[in-house]
């Protein structure tokens, strides 16, 4: 099958040829529209105009029984208006697009119009009682006329339309996606619908898959991929693509129950979506004939070679193609998941596929997995479907395989969002350590098999169950590959279970028996040799060794010894599994299999008597000395500290509106007391203290309160950093995920209750600066220093005044102003100067006497700005400058 891209480019013939044809095929037509008219005609004037007909009714009426039964219409007055407006309402609302349609098509010259426009002629010009006969027929022929001369210019002008090149007008410029931010938002299962949830880029595929079937007319178009490559979502997009230059018809080829309904339902589509633009006479009658000449010519079923194309039922073939043809824009029909029918439905749908020659404007993109549609061929069968395919599929385009890179960084990020959910993750380290094995791994094994979305959403899915009733009880690390093992390999999954003694390496127990040692290690040795030849077998077993290889130390140990590569070694250390709660330990072994988990490390029932307590509080004070009360129970650096935050900040909703008000001042207050995570705000203890106040905001986002809970935590906020990040986080609604409602917040009180805070705490407070200071930030004094240049005096007056005399508080300032450990993309002078002078700060340090002793820290940060005023960080300040800070 073969297709020309110039198959409806026929050279144009002269207009009066085109005239004379549309003469011909519709002159019929007006006789009948002419008896309709006469028809109305008759029934308005019997109606309207005949006197006699009045009277006979009339006189009916006076006779008739009901009349003594019957008030009279005028009773009824109110209600058979009230009828008569919902009527005419109903008739224009579902009337309207109809007429609308209808209009549509004639103008577009997919219809003639012919009855009705000489019925409505007719019906017009005999309407006028005052004209004679004559006239009447005269005005209503021309007007008739008329309109047919101008119905058939609406003919011509479709034929030159068909006539010329088409062309696909180029596609809209689409915003760049950041892939960081939507790589969680990835659902295999869930085709993408729009280009704005293109992250794989397959525009390029998408645009000339739209060139092929608008410009080059290609017939039958098909697209090839496994399972989960995203055959649905190219689809999606390509219909996306062809609005407006197509009609798309959507088809689930695997929803139909037989053959019968296949055929039928598909021409059902084909039929409503032309509906929805276009008035086709015809079109579902003769589309109804054609399935049943499809169905009824190949009942047998038998043989492969059966489905060729019939030659018979031409001339039902060749109308259905004239009324194809009327639509000004072609019919692009695509057929998802054809991989997934029946032998007989699959070879009653190529049957359809391949009558597409006979039908000019009609294109059939087809979605499947060229494998699993080969397998359908019967194996005693002496035509193979492969010898077939090219002359069904002439235009072939195979998707392209994500890149690893790509479905690496998609299983990070969703793991990393599973992970944060239940907060997995118990400090920074944590992470850093699951992100470098799980990229280690993948590289390793991983990569091997999960080569697109949908294997990476079965992962992901499987450890998200998984992980709920074991959070912080395991290694995320092992939970996800013990989880990618069960889900792919789930027979060497239940072989690892049974045989869990071998794999942890416990003592010289094995089962309810005791060896010696030496019988342990034969005895392992011989279970893992099997093991490995079984999986070695086959190259899609290799990598269920591969991943145990990571999971146990004595797998891994033995596997490096049997296939010969050189790998780094896991470190068998008893001490650091248990630490690290890994599978490979005894004691953390059936946690993996049976999902147990030890109490919560904050119990429910604390937590409970705590939010008793603070619904019984009488007062805001009371409820905030609680608060401070409980934290200062559980000591710093404790995980139950962190839990209870963190459980906390889930139970707002338990809370009172007072209680929780008093939580928002509370937490705040407690500031200086929280851990914090420099990389990100909402982790550790601050960053659930935060959370817990756009929570409280939230609650009461529909009134002012919410900005009075806002205002007053920056201000009682005792760490510049906390009153940084709830400003922060209140003036961007866009990286906010809990405080969603900001119709109440006002961006400038939050502002100025900021400034309010820094002039109270550096200014009106100076007193106590000392101990403000061990809670600073600089991004507090940046903040301060760019609302105003008023404010930037200031806060270069605090640090003067702080200075005054001392060494020892410049190199204090100078730790603030330039701290150590940060990456500057370009000269970080400019930036300090902004806060305080440079030129003053290096006379100061020339100056000031060294008359104190300096601790190592202030040393630091003397010899750091010395460094910066000799221009060393000009060019900004890189990982590798790191070690000179």
């Amino acid at each position: 099958m073969s297709f020309n891209s110039h198959n409806r480019q026929l050279p144009l013939d002269p207009w009066h040829v085109l005239l004379g044809r549309f003469v011909i095929a519709e002159w019929r037509k007006v006789p009948l529209g002419v008896l309709y008219g006469a028809i109305l005609v008759t029934v308005k004037r019997l109606i309207i105009n005949d006197s006699a007909f009045h009277q006979f009714i009339s006189k009916h009426w006076q006779d008739s029984t009901l009349r003594d039964d019957f008030s009279g219409l005028p009773y009824y007055r109110v209600e058979l208006w009230t009828i008569g407006a919902v009527l005419s309402v109903l008739v224009l609302v579902f009337s309207g697009p109809l007429l609308l349609k209808l209009f549509k098509s004639w103008i577009q010259g997919v219809v003639s119009g012919q009855t009705i426009l000489w019925a409505l002629s007719f019906f017009y010009y005999f309407s006028f009682e005052h004209l004679n006969l004559s006239h009447r027929i005269t005005g209503a022929a021309t007007l008739g006329l008329l309109l047919s001369f101008l119905s058939a210019t609406f003919q011509i002008l479709a034929v030159s339309r068909r006539s010329k090149e088409p062309t696909l007008q180029p596609a809209p410029a689409s915003t760049k996606i950041i892939f960081e931010e939507h790589l969680t938002d990835l659902e295999a299962d869930s085709p993408i619908e729009s280009a704005s949830q293109d992250l794989l880029n397959r525009s390029e595929l998408v645009e000339s898959l739209a060139t092929m079937i608008v410009v080059s007319q290609a017939p039958v178009i098909a697209i090839e991929g496994d399972y989960g490559d995203g055959k649905s979502s190219v689809l999606n997009l390509l219909r996306e693509r062809l609005t407006g230059h197509a009609i798309v018809v959507s088809f689930k080829s695997w929803l139909p129950k037989s053959e019968d309904t296949l055929v039928r339902d598909l021409f059902n589509d084909i039929y409503a979506e032309c509906r929805r633009s276009y008035y086709v006479p015809q079109l579902r009658s003769r589309l109804v004939d054609y399935a049943k000449t499809i169905t009824g010519s190949i009942s047998p079923l038998r043989a492969l070679s059966d489905i060729m194309p019939a030659t018979s039922q031409r001339a039902e073939i060749a109308d259905l193609g004239q009324s194809l043809l009327r639509i000004p824009r072609r019919v692009v029909v695509l057929l998802d998941e054809m991989d997934r029918l029946q032998v007989e439905e699959l070879r009653v749908l190529l049957k359809v596929i391949r009558g597409v020659t006979s039908f000019t404007n009609l294109s059939y993109v087809c979605a499947f997995s060229r494998k699993a549609i080969e397998k359908m061929s019967p194996p005693a069968s002496a035509e193979a479907l492969e010898d077939y395919y090219e002359k069904f599929f002439p235009v072939s385009c195979p998707l392209p395989k994500p890149e690893a890179d790509f479905l690496l960084r998609v299983l990070k990020a969703r793991l990393d969002k599973v992970f944060d959910l239940l907060d997995c993750f118990e400090i920074p380290d944590d992470r850093e350590k699951f992100q470098k094995r799980l990229t280690e791994a993948w590289e390793d094994a991983l990569s091997k098999f999960l080569t697109n979305l949908r294997k990476i959403t079965l992962v992901i899915n499987s450890v998200s169950v998984a992980v709920r009733p074991i959070s912080r009880e395991v290694n995320t690390f092992d939970l996800t590959i013990i989880e990618t093992l069960r889900r792919f390999f789930p027979e060497v999954y239940e072989h690892v279970r049974r045989n869990g003694e071998a794999f942890v390496g416990a003592g010289s127990s094995w089962g309810s028996r005791f060896y010696s040692g030496d019988q342990v290690k034969a005895a392992r040795k011989l279970l893992f040799d099997r093991l490995i030849k079984e999986l070695y077998a086959k190259e899609s077993s290799k990598p269920a060794a591969d991943m145990l290889w990571w999971l146990f130390p004595e797998f891994a140990q033995q596997l490096s010894e049997s296939d010969g590569r050189s790998r780094i070694g896991l470190v068998n250390d008893e001490d650091l599994a248990q630490r690290e709660r890994r599978i490979s330990h005894e004691d953390f072994f059936p946690i993996y299999f049976g999902y147990r988990v030890p109490e919560s490390l904050y119990s429910e029932a604390e937590l409970s008597r705590f939010l008793k307590s603070m619904n019984g509080s009488r007062s805001a004070p009371e409820g905030k000395a609680l608060f401070a009360r409980t934290l200062a129970a559980l000591p710093k650096a404790d995980p139950r500290r962190l839990s209870f935050l963190h459980r906390l900040l889930r139970s707002i909703g338990r809370l009172e509106d007072p209680a929780a008000e008093a939580l928002s001042e509370a937490v705040s207050e407690c500031a200086s007391e929280y851990s914090y995570d420099s990389i990100l705000p909402s982790e550790a203890e601050a960053g659930k203290a935060m959370l817990i106040v756009f929570e409280v905001a939230q609650r009461f986002a529909q009134s002012t309160k919410a900005q009075k809970v806002l205002e007053q935590a920056i201000a009682l906020a005792t760490d510049d950093t906390l009153a940084l990040r709830l400003l922060t986080f209140s003036l961007k609604p866009e990286r906010n995920k809990v405080l969603k409602d900001f119709s109440n917040v006002r961006p400038d009180a939050l502002k100025s209750a900021f400034l309010q805070r820094m002039r109270k705490r550096y200014v009106d407070h100076f007193d106590t600066v000392e101990s403000s200071l061990a809670q600073a930030d600089r991004g507090a004094f940046v903040t301060w220093a760019e609302f105003s240049e008023e404010e930037r005096q200031s806060e270069i007056g605090f640090w003067r005044r702080y200075v005054g005399a001392s060494r020892k508080r410049l190199a204090r300032m100078c730790d603030i102003l330039f701290p150590p450990g940060t990456i500057w993309e370009t000269d970080p002078r400019p930036h300090i100067e902004r806060l305080f002078p440079l030129e003053e700060m290096k006379k100061m340090d020339g100056d000031l006497p060294n008359d104190q002793v300096l601790e190592e820290f202030e040393n630091r940060a003397l010899n750091r700005m010395r460094k910066l005023f000799a221009g060393e960080f000009q060019h900004g300040v890189g990982f590798d400058d790191l070690e000179k800070l």
